[in-house]
């Protein structure tokens, strides 16, 4: 629900409160497992760059940007009773969370108002070119991602709502899986054409 997300971009301030060096182990079920390996694949790996390495858990949604992409689940699944930002390690039965001080992006800021301009994409990853790709009609942009961060999408769920907005650059991807709803995706293009 596109709702959903205009509601946290427009809710009140980000609370960042955490216990620091505190480890909690979170029991994982299948989707649980799903969004967690999602949501974390948006967190950098650049060292120099900590306070984009964790995930940021609060009361009703987690969020992990790298800069360039940002992915964001609302909701409750993950039972957690810590906010804060996590550095997060996956095994089969559960998340290693790992709480560490820092000052997480304010990234409700770069969640773009949406415009009536949306559409609903397949995505489709070839394995034998390695391309991800997909098909959409609109004939004033081109839009052209990394295709690491089509992937990532590819790997949660085929079916996605694209949000596109003349204003701003970040595309907003919306997952159609029913399983687990209320995940989405902001992308920076590489080029918009």
């Amino acid at each position: 629900m596109i709702e959903d997300l205009m509601n946290l971009r427009n809710s009140g301030a980000e609370i960042q409160t955490t216990e620091i060096d505190k480890i909690y182990a979170m029991p994982l079920n299948t989707n649980t497992s799903k969004v967690l390996k999602f949501i974390n694949a948006a967190a950098s790996d650049d060292e120099s760059r900590e306070f984009l390495q964790g995930v940021l858990f609060q009361d009703n949604f987690a969020v992990a940007t790298d800069g360039r992409r940002m992915h964001i689940y609302l909701g409750d699944a993950f039972n957690i009773s810590k906010y804060g930002t996590a550095k997060v390690s996956l095994s089969k039965k559960e998340a290693l969370c790992v709480f560490y001080e820092c000052q997480f992006p304010r990234f409700k800021r770069v969640i773009p108002e949406i415009t009536d301009t949306t559409m609903t994409v397949n995505l489709v990853y070839h394995k034998i070119n390695g391309i991800c790709d997909f098909i959409y009609p609109l004939s004033k942009h081109t839009f052209v991602f990394n295709d690491s961060y089509l992937k990532d999408l590819v790997s949660y769920a085929n079916t996605w709502r694209a949000y596109f907005s003349e204003n701003t650059n970040a595309v907003v991807f919306e997952s159609l899986d029913n399983a687990v709803p209320k995940i989405f995706a902001l992308i920076m293009p590489i080029k918009v054409l």
